[in-house]
């Protein structure tokens, strides 16, 4: 008996404090886990949403592209236009494709098949130059600088990119080339095709080109030679001719510079001071 007096008893207090402490130890460790689950069912909600972002964008914004990077690639559009990309070239056409007007960017080399659409102009965006077509068959070639089309059937027009004032119309079997010169543009007979049975001269345009290039262009278009002093390089030109003769061109080209031109053969010319 005299044992049981020294057990220490719980006051009305002592208890509500312990069963106070108990439940909020209880209630602390359950608000703990629904933080916990709240956190977790959180991070898997972004992620869905993230996963749901990238295929959306995939699906309504990145565009498709194709590379043909061992062989030629064969490729129809959504409108039934035809390309067939050749080795090591790039295509990119965007989601809003076909739209009023269709366009698509290429890199490298390509023969287009193009869907006749009078309503729908289709836009091939190449390295600083842009052919517009309505429905034909042609090729790109890209090579450095230099920025040619060979057109097959049909007609395209090309101008360089921002510049569309000055355009360059090709009929078939003709040869868009700037011959790697930004200030250079010409038209003329496909190089493939016995250019002693065409009829028309090729069309040239120089704008603010240098003499030396332009000598170099006219070699190549006409075959001629042309002598000049290294004096002379630099004097820029700016022409554009249709149907002319190297002769009547280089005649053009002495008139505007004050020089003077010397026949010396039917393929041999001195422009001097």
């Amino acid at each position: 008996m005299e044992e049981d007096e020294n057990i220490p008893y719980l006051t009305k207090e002592d208890e509500k404090k312990i069963w106070e402490d108990f439940f909020t130890s209880v209630r602390r460790k359950k608000e703990q886990k629904r933080l916990k689950q709240i956190r977790t069912y959180t991070g898997i909600a972004a992620i869905i949403l993230v996963i749901f972002c990238i295929v959306g964008y995939n699906l309504m914004f990145k565009p498709d592209i194709y590379i043909a990077k061992d062989n030629d690639t064969r490729i129809i559009l959504s409108e039934g236009s035809e390309v067939i990309l050749l080795k090591g070239a790039k295509l990119t056409v965007e989601k809003s494709f076909p739209a009023n007007i269709r366009e698509v960017n290429l890199e490298g080399d390509a023969v287009f098949k193009i869907s006749k659409s009078k309503e729908h102009p289709f836009i091939v965006h190449g390295k600083n130059y842009e052919t517009r077509v309505l429905g034909t068959v042609f090729k790109i070639s890209q090579r450095g600088k230099t920025f040619s089309v060979d057109l097959y059937e049909g007609k395209v027009e090309v101008y360089q990119a921002g510049n569309p004032k000055e355009i360059f119309e090709l009929k078939p079997k003709e040869t868009f080339s700037n011959m790697g010169i930004a200030q250079v543009g010409t038209v003329s007979v496909t190089d493939r095709i016995d250019k002693s049975k065409v009829e028309h001269l090729p069309s040239l345009s120089f704008n603010e080109c240098s003499l030396g290039n332009v000598v170099e262009v006219l070699k190549k278009t006409y075959g001629v030679n042309i002598i000049h002093s290294a004096e002379l390089e630099n004097i820029k030109i700016t022409i554009t001719a249709k149907d002319l003769t190297a002769k009547e061109l280089l005649q053009t080209v002495a008139l505007q510079t004050n020089l003077n031109l010397k026949e010396i053969n039917d393929q041999t010319f001195e422009l001097e001071k």
